[in-house]
């Protein structure tokens, strides 16, 4: 009896760190972001903010393609989490990015201004973009753990994320910007 209570304190305390989002499809992603933008990470910068209560990092892309908006050549954008000196701040549900990294973002301006931007949806306007030589690009926007509610039944269950082609996911933008 006592394994079994310290299990479920456990798994209360797992799902109490977990990010939960109410799942949004790519139509309703799409709809919600003044840009969408296919991109690759170039370099990433954290920092404390004015209070020093929270550390935010900033990525640094080259717009590769646009699929919603005028995105210009380089986009910056700010999520929460990372690393200043020898303090870490992790965020469950953010996925970070290395240079290197391809991604399909949908975006829409952050709270700082000046042309910096957020992923909508926290991870899930985060479509990690993965290529082989056997298959067409795939992409795919989970964060391992990520829960998600579903209002209707009040329930958290673990996040699913969504993968799809790099053709399907422009395709499905394309039908609701009209781009």
């Amino acid at each position: 009896m006592r394994r079994l209570a310290i299990f479920i304190i456990v798994l209360f305390a797992l799902q109490l760190c977990a990010t939960s989002v109410i799942p949004m499809s790519v139509e309703q992603l799409a709809v919600a972001s003044s840009v969408i933008v296919r991109a690759r990470a170039l370099s990433n910068q954290s920092s404390w903010d004015a209070e020093r209560a929270h550390i935010y990092t900033f990525t640094r892309f080259q717009a590769l393609e646009n699929l919603k908006g005028a995105a210009s050549s380089e986009i910056i954008v700010r999520q929460m989490g990372g690393r200043v000196g020898n303090i870490e701040q992790r965020v469950s549900g953010v996925r970070r990015w290395q240079m290197g990294d391809e991604s399909v973002l949908f975006l829409r301006p952050s709270e700082v201004g000046q042309g910096v931007m957020a992923v909508v949806g926290l991870f899930q306007g985060n479509y990690a973009v993965k290529r082989t030589a056997l298959s067409e690009p795939m992409t795919t926007n989970g964060a391992p753990e990520a829960m998600q509610y579903d209002p209707s039944t009040r329930t958290t269950t673990h996040f699913r994320s969504s993968q799809i082609t790099l053709r399907e996911l422009r395709q499905r933008v394309a039908r609701v910007t009209g781009q």
